[in-house]
């Protein structure tokens, strides 16, 4: 991971309460919170459709994984619901400082 994206990923670990951790393809990560993550991502693309990796899940947009359902799987964000409430779980590379 470079140190750019190590310090965007602190930032918006920072403005989420969600904790989360994000994989990469070289064996690196980020959690940002100790203990487990509620989500554990890792963005896949396959054609032109988006795939999320959620907990060591596959997912597609319209399955669900632990209680939740996957609304949408975008390039840079996962929508997720509970059946009540909606979150985003943002991961905003792009136009960070």
């Amino acid at each position: 991971m470079t140190p750019l994206i190590r310090k965007v990923l602190s930032t918006l670990g920072t403005r989420t309460t969600v904790p989360f951790r994000v994989g990469f393809a070289d064996g690196s990560s980020y959690q940002n919170a100790p203990g487990n993550p509620e989500f554990d991502l890792h963005f896949k693309t396959h054609g032109a459709q988006w795939n999320a990796v959620v907990n060591g899940h596959i997912v597609k947009e319209g399955e669900s994984v632990e209680g939740y359902n996957v609304m949408q799987i975008r390039k840079d964000d996962i929508i997720v619901n509970d059946g009540g409430r909606s979150w985003r779980v943002e991961l905003n590379l792009k136009g960070q400082p």
